[in-house]
């Protein structure tokens, strides 16, 4: 069955091949974002895990803007909703302990450093 972005085959879970950069999610945390967060925020959250999987590979800590994960997901650059809508997916990633980033400026501009991204959703009730 597919239901967007990640394609569920019955004992596994298909993510699309976007990029030769690979990193195993375990399948509750995959289930966890496929049921309760939408399709263009999963599409951040392995972005977000690709690009820093090649940063910490090459020795640093991933640096990104609102802007280019606006780009990535081919939203408007110029749209406050695109704005909006990104930092409410980056909330609701860090919410869940998916991610954490601190922001910072380099020069005049606004910047986020990811600096942890976790494979393993975080559970506030029920305990698997």
């Amino acid at each position: 069955m597919t239901t967007g972005y990640i394609e569920d085959k019955g004992p596994y879970y298909l993510l699309p091949r976007k990029e030769d950069i690979f990193f195993k999610i375990p399948l509750d945390t995959l289930r966890f974002i496929q049921n309760t967060i939408q399709e263009d925020v999963i599409k951040i959250y392995i972005y977000l895990g690709q690009r820093n999987k090649y940063a910490l590979m090459n020795g640093y800590r991933y640096s990104f803007t609102i802007k280019e994960i606006i780009e990535h997901l081919g939203l408007s650059v110029n749209s406050e909703n695109s704005r909006t809508f990104v930092k409410d997916g980056l909330d609701a990633l860090m919410n869940n302990g998916l991610i954490n980033f601190i922001p910072f400026h380099e020069g005049r501009i606004p910047k986020l450093r990811l600096v942890d991204f976790s494979y393993e959703y975080k559970t506030n009730f029920f305990k698997r």
